[in-house]
C-alpha cells in the first residue's frame, strides 16, 4: 500500500536530516533503533532473468522488509540505498513484525532520516576485499554443499574458483574478493548451527538466526568482513514458494542464497554485483537481458555457453566500478555550452578489455553526458578474459543508463565499418533556459582484427590486437520537429572520416 502524496509533506515536517560521520560502510549501527536502508534486488529466477525489487532495513544483527514506500518519498528524503538510515520507535520495533510498514511510521514524530557520508565509491587503487561464506546447520536440515565444496567453488581453494576469479581477472586485480581469515574459518568458510527447523519457514526468519548465531561467533559482523555469503539450507520460502534463487542489497555487505545457489557461478556475480552497487543490464526496452556483460549473463537463454562463462562487465557496471578509468574519457554536453552551440565531432580508436595491458594507445570506454542520460561506447572484443562473451563479439556496443547507477541498456549494436547509431535527445540551454534538441551521431569508421591465419597481414598492420576507430558527433537540431535528412558535415577531425552512408538506425 502506498501512502498519498499529502502524507509524505506530513511526513517532511517532522524529519530531521542528520549527516553521519561514519567514514567506513561496514561500521554504521551506531544505534539499536537505527537501521540501514538497501534496494534489494531479488533473483527470483536467474535463469530466465526474473527479478524482484524492493526496499528492506538492516540493523546490526537482523534485517526487516518495508512495505509502502513511494516514489515521492524517495525523492524528496534523498533515499540513497547503503547510505541512508531509518531511525524508528521503540513502538514500531517491538511491535516483533517481519516488515516496516511506512504508513504507521509516518505517524510517530520521532522518526529520523540520517545520511552517511559513504557510499561504494570507486577509484584506481587495488581493492582487496575480505569474504566470508557461512555453511549453515539447522534442526532439520544442513547446507548441502560441504564447507570445502563452498571455498572451492567460490575462491578456487583446489582449482578456480569462478566467483573470485572472474573480478580479479576482469578488474586486472584491481578488484580482489580473498578469503575471509580468522579463528574457526577455514579457506574462508565459517560454519554455525542455528536451534530452528527451516522447512516451509520464511527465508529472512532464517537470515535472522544465522545472523545473531555468526555474530555470536566471528564477534561484530558489520565490521569484520567486506562480505558475508549466506548459503541457506534447503526448504526456506520467499513468502510464495522455495523455488527461489538468491537475494542481496544494493550497496551493502550481506548476499543470501537458497542451498545449491551458493555454489552457482552467476549467480555469485550478480549477487557480489548487486553488493557493490550494480543494477541488472538489459537490452530492447528492458524486454530482455543483456548478454553482452555479466550482470545480465543468462545460462538458460545461452545453452551453448557454459554456466562459467569467460566474460566481463559492459562499459556501464566498468565505469561504474572504476575500472579502466586511465582508458575511459568523458565528454559532457550538459555543462558545456560551447560543445553543442558550435557542432562537436571527436574519432577515438578502441580496444577491448582483454588488450588493455597491450595497447599502447586508445580507449576502453567513451561515456557521453547528455541531459540526464548516459552513454557508453565500447569495443566488445571476443578473446582473452572475454572469450566467451555470450552476444555481439567483436562488435561496436552503445549502453546507456539514466542517472549513473540505473539498470543499462543495450542500444545499438554496430558490427560493421560505416555502421551507424543516431538519437535524438534534448537538452536545457545554458544561456536562455530553453529546451532545445540535438543529433547524436556514433559510426564506425575503421576496424581491425588479427587473422592467426595470415600472420603477414597482422605484421604489417603492426598491432596485435583487434580495435575500431568510431565516430562521436553532436549537432543542433533548428527545427525539432524535422529531423536532418542526412547527416550533417562535422568539424574536419584528426583521422579522416569515411563519407556518411544513407543506412540509418533509429532509435526513438
Amino acid at each position: 500500500m502506498v501512502y498519498p502524496f499529502a502524507s509524505v509533506l506530513a511526513l517532511l515536517a517532522t524529519l530531521a536530516l542528520v549527516s553521519c560521520e561514519t567514514g567506513y560502510l561496514r561500521n554504521l549501527h551506531s544505534k539499536d533503533d537505527q537501521c540501514l536502508m538497501l534496494r534489494k534486488t531479488v533473483h527470483v529466477s536467474l535463469s530466465n532473468g526474473e527479478y524482484g525489487k524492493g526496499w528492506s532495513c538492516e540493523f546490526s544483527d537482523h534485517i526487516m522488509d518495508i512495505e509502502g514506500l513511494s516514489k515521492e518519498f524517495l525523492i524528496m528524503n534523498n533515499i540513497i540505498s547503503g547510505s541512508t538510515y531509518l531511525q524508528l520507535p521503540l513502538s514500531i520495533l517491538s511491535s516483533n513484525h517481519a516488515t516496516i510498514n511506512i504508513t504507521e511510521v509516518v505517524l510517530q514524530a520521532d522518526v529520523r532520516i540520517l545520511q552517511a557520508n559513504d557510499v561504494n565509491s570507486f577509484d584506481e587503487t587495488f581493492r582487496i576485499k575480505s569474504t566470508l561464506v557461512m555453511h549453515i546447520t539447522a534442526n532439520d536440515a544442513v547446507t548441502t554443499s560441504s564447507m570445502s565444496e563452498l571455498s572451492n567453488s567460490i575462491f578456487g581453494t583446489n582449482g578456480n574458483g569462478y566467483l573470485s576469479e572472474r573480478f580479479d581477472s576482469c578488474s586486472y586485480g584491481r578488484l580482489s574478493l580473498v578469503p575471509a581469515t580468522g579463528d574457526n574459518i577455514v579457506n574462508g568458510v565459517g560454519n554455525i548451527t542455528i536451534d530452528l527447523d527451516v522447512s516451509g519457514i520464511d527465508r529472512n526468519v532464517v537470515l535472522d538466526a544465522a545472523m545473531k548465531k555468526t555474530n555470536e561467533k566471528y564477534a561484530t559482523l558489520a565490521g569484520s568482513f567486506d562480505y558475508v555469503l549466506f548459503c541457506l539450507p534447503f526448504g526456506t520460502h520467499d513468502g510464495t514458494n522455495t523455488a527461489w534463487e538468491s537475494y542481496a542489497d544494493m550497496n551493502d555487505y550481506i548476499s543470501v542464497y537458497n542451498d545449491r545457489w551458493c555454489k552457482d557461478p552467476i549467480t555469485l556475480v550478480h549477487a557480489i554485483g548487486t553488493n557493490l552497487g550494480l543494477a541488472p543490464s538489459y537490452e530492447n526496452g528492458m524486454q530482455n537481458l543483456d548478454q553482452t556483460g555479466l550482470m545480465g549473463f543468462s545460462s538458460e537463454e545461452n545453452e551453448a555457453h557454459e554456466e562459467s562463462p569467460q566474460m566481463c562487465f559492459n562499459a556501464a557496471k566498468n565505469w561504474q566500478l572504476g575500472l579502466y578509468s586511465d582508458r575511459t574519457i568523458t565528454l559532457d554536453a550538459t555543462l558545456n555550452e560551447k560543445f553543442v552551440d558550435f557542432g562537436y565531432s571527436k574519432d577515438v580508436q578502441l580496444f577491448g578489455l582483454s588488450d588493455y595491458q597491450k595497447a599502447t594507445s586508445g580507449l576502453i570506454t567513451v561515456r557521453l553526458e547528455l541531459s540526464a542520460s548516459f552513454y557508453y561506447v565500447s569495443l566488445n572484443t571476443q578473446n582473452g578474459i572475454n572469450n566467451e562473451t555470450a552476444a555481439y563479439g567483436d562488435q561496436v556496443l552503445v549502453h546507456s543508463t539514466v542517472g549513473e547507477s540505473g539498470p543499462s541498456e543495450l542500444l545499438a549494436t554496430l558490427s560493421n565499418i560505416d555502421d551507424v547509431y543516431t538519437e535524438v535527445f534534448e537538452r536545457k540551454s545554458l544561456s536562455n533556459g530553453e529546451i532545445e534538441s540535438y543529433f547524436l551521431i556514433i559510426e564506425v569508421l575503421t576496424k581491425y582484427n588479427p587473422d592467426p591465419l595470415h600472420k603477414d597481414y597482422n605484421e604489417m598492420q603492426g598491432d596485435s590486437y583487434a580495435w575500431a576507430w568510431v565516430s562521436i558527433q553532436v549537432q543542433k537540431i533548428d527545427s525539432p520537429t524535422e529531423l536532418p535528412t542526412s547527416l550533417p558535415t562535422m568539424l574536419p577531425t584528426s583521422m579522416p572520416t569515411h563519407p556518411v552512408k544513407s543506412t540509418l538506425v533509429m532509435h526513438i
